[in-house]
């Protein structure tokens, strides 16, 4: 993933082709505030006759374009930090820890949906339709769906002929936090990694 994140995209160019999701992990006082960006983008195939790179319009590939995290922030400055990234960075949709509601709150305010969320999302429940049709900013219990998490990224990440995630060399933390990740049957050891917030 990481040899081809390198020649495949340039993480600090914003396309704007392609769907962008944030994944986010608040934290304030005992953690840090994590946060990754990925885009789908048209396969990478290769340089052309001129020097060029080719992309696949068929296929896809997933890049990770930012994976970061803010060193316990204030309430704040962690919502005004990731809303700008939404607005610089084109991003169509926000998963957030449902552990903070108060920061899927102030994100769904500052970008004009309703902040008593809740409600919303028992009458979407009972009407049996998807949340992401209707929201930016959709909750999501990494307490209950944290295993299937988990053993999607590394059906997604073991899956290399082709290649569908890139990671840019750049994203260091990243690399490290995947290279040092420690589970027990999907079940996330948090605390025996480093970065294991991102």
């Amino acid at each position: 993933s990481v040899e081809f994140g390198n020649v495949s995209y340039d993480p600090n160019y914003t396309r704007t082709d392609t769907e962008k999701y944030m994944g986010i992990d608040a934290g304030f006082s005992s953690s840090n505030f994590a946060f990754c960006i990925a885009e789908v983008a048209p396969r990478y195939e290769g340089i052309d006759s001129e020097g060029n790179k080719k992309y696949d319009k068929s296929s896809q590939q997933v890049n990770v374009v930012i994976a970061d995290e803010l060193h316990r922030p204030l309430f704040q400055q962690a919502i005004d930090h990731i809303i700008n990234l939404v607005n610089t960075r084109n991003v169509d949709r926000l998963y957030v820890d449902d552990s903070a509601p108060s920061v899927i709150a102030s994100l769904k305010a500052a970008l004009g949906e309703n902040p008593q969320y809740q409600e919303e999302a028992e009458y979407i429940k009972r009407m049996n339709a998807d949340p992401e049709k209707s929201w930016r900013v959709i909750p999501v219990s990494f307490r209950r769906e944290h295993q299937a998490l988990a053993a999607h990224s590394k059906k997604l990440l073991d899956y290399n002929n082709p290649a569908l995630i890139a990671i840019h060399p750049s994203l260091t933390k990243l690399i490290t936090a995947l290279r040092t990740a420690n589970f027990t049957e999907f079940d996330y050891q948090k605390g025996s990694s480093s970065f294991d917030d991102i």
